[in-house]
């Protein structure tokens, strides 16, 4: 690998190398379990919200990249509430139209983690969620961890996770969520929801410092 491979140059044996080999330069098998709070507006619909998610997803990490299947769960808290609206957006035909902006979904998802971002850890990704024949959802995030900041909530953050094994993150994150479909003559959008909120998540196996960029 080299410096190539990033500073991080035991990466590929999620920083165990005494106790772990890894030929084909795979971490193997992760999993994440997020919650997040958040408000949102939607640019398309004029409406205004307060949301909460809660994601969980299994997949593949190579080289600070991580690509799998999730299921997530969101519900409104607030809202949604009329405010007026940013764009005249297009119109989906009667059977492409979204069925519900609340409720289980399951979405695939590609993460580049490890991002130095000011000299924080941050991860963004993408994920998509198949909902009819003719329409899904494809959303844009990134987060932020500020665990390490977070003083006494924050270590007691990483004893919880330590206790079940696991790697905790505590922080912000920002996404975009637009819904795509088939209008009369062409592909386009009824619905771009824009948000931002705090988050935490619990991941396993744990493999780098809280809130640090690996060295």
């Amino acid at each position: 690998m080299e410096e190539e491979g990033g500073r991080n140059l035991y990466v590929f044996v999620l920083n165990a190398p005494s106790g772990r080999v890894d030929i084909l330069g795979l971490k193997g098998i992760t999993a994440a379990v997020l919650g997040s709070l958040q408000l949102a507006y939607d640019v398309c619909k004029g409406t205004f919200s307060a949301d909460g998610w809660v994601w969980a997803g299994i997949g593949v990490e190579w080289n600070s990249r991580w690509v799998g299947a999730s299921a997530y769960y969101e519900g409104h808290l607030y809202g949604p509430k009329y405010v007026g609206k940013l764009l005249d957006c297009g119109k989906c035909k009667s059977c492409c139209s979204s069925q519900s902006e609340s409720g289980f979904g399951l979405a695939l998802a590609a993460f580049r983690e490890n991002i130095n971002f000011n000299g924080r850890l941050m991860s963004c990704g993408f994920l998509f969620t198949p909902e009819t024949k003719c329409s899904g959802y494809f959303e844009g995030i990134c987060l932020v961890n500020l665990i390490d900041k977070l003083g006494p909530v924050g270590a007691l953050a990483v004893k919880a996770a330590k206790l079940l094994g696991s790697e905790a993150e505590l922080g912000v994150q920002a996404n975009l969520s637009v819904h795509l479909c088939m209008g009369d003559k062409r592909l386009t959008s009824d619905s771009a929801k824009i948000a931002g909120g705090g988050y935490i998540e619990l991941g396993w196996p744990p493999h780098h410092p809280p809130g640090q960029p690996p060295r």
